[in-house]
């Protein structure tokens, strides 16, 4: 079974296969975007979005594992990640909205 990019729809790569999880991911990274996944036993377990359009990064880790998302813009520092105590179900199929969606968590958080 192939995994396709959701927002480019390119292959994924799969790397770190270990004891039933498999990371996959958008590589190599367009500009605009990264999307990664993990996956155990069949089931998704993590993703993470990177949203770049405009040079301004925007990121987005869901935790279906522990029930919680994460938003940032600071890739190197974890202090500033903005924790949102449920799994935030990105709309993928309009980034536009999805980056406002994420600048608004943000701004008020």
């Amino acid at each position: 079974m192939d995994h396709l990019c959701p927002i480019c729809q390119r292959k994924l790569t799969a790397e770190d296969e270990r004891n039933e999880i498999t990371d996959y991911h958008c590589f190599p990274p367009p500009n605009d975007h990264h999307f990664s996944k993990r996956i155990k036993n069949d089931q998704v377990q993590k993703i993470k979005i990177r949203l770049s359009p405009d040079g301004n990064k925007l990121y987005l880790k869901i935790n279906f594992d522990e029930g919680y998302s994460q938003v940032w813009t600071r890739p190197d520092d974890e202090s500033s990640r903005i924790k949102i105590n449920h799994v935030f179900e990105p709309d993928l199929s309009d980034l536009n909205a999805l980056q406002q969606k994420l600048r608004t968590y943000l701004i008020f958080s």
